[in-house]
């Protein structure tokens, strides 16, 4: 997956034991995670994934797939990343889509950073804000195609088991008037 746009930095808790997918990542995770193209940057404290995987992961989310099962299909070994991180980057990228804002900002250390190297004209910011407005639109579209396909899903569903409820009172009658 291909990276679209900036990216949310995601921070690990630390905590006092050391376990996989719990608190500092080590250099042999380190290592395993930047393998991965789904993966920004990796360091001890904290993992940039793509935007391009938080899109995709937000949609297979949205499909019915359940999160552990995506970050899978992408590469990624849950043992290194742990239930926690995987629930919260789930939780987060949720309401950001739903927000109309994933993928719309950048990690703030990284955004400050890149100001002092670079400074920007207001016509780039303007330019930028534009570009922002317009991807939280798409993602608004997305979010709304993608209730809609799910309204549409649960009335064909809803037919079906009124056409079964139906076909079974019918049998049921059916049968109680052979037992007669």
């Amino acid at each position: 997956m291909a990276d679209v746009g900036s990216d949310i930095a995601v921070s690990v808790q630390v905590s006092g034991e050391r376990n996989m997918g719990r608190g500092k990542l080590t250099q042999e995770e380190i290592n395993i995670l930047k393998k991965n193209p789904n993966v920004i940057s990796v360091n001890e404290d904290r993992i940039v994934y793509s935007d391009s995987f938080k899109k995709y992961f937000v949609e297979q989310y949205f499909m019915g797939e359940k999160p552990g099962n995506i970050f899978r299909s992408a590469g990624f070994d849950l043992k290194i990343l742990g239930s926690k991180r995987i629930e919260r980057a789930s939780y987060r990228w949720r309401e950001s889509f739903e927000a109309g804002t994933l993928g719309v900002y950048t990690d703030t250390a990284t955004a400050h950073e890149e100001e002092l190297k670079d400074s920007e004209t207001v016509q780039d910011r303007d330019d930028d804000e534009d570009a922002a407005a317009e991807e939280i639109n798409e993602n608004r579209k997305l979010l709304w195609k993608t209730v809609e396909e799910q309204r549409a899903i649960i009335k064909e569903l809803s037919r079906k088991v009124e056409r079964l409820q139906t076909a079974n009172s019918k049998l049921m009658k059916e049968i109680d008037r052979l037992n007669m």
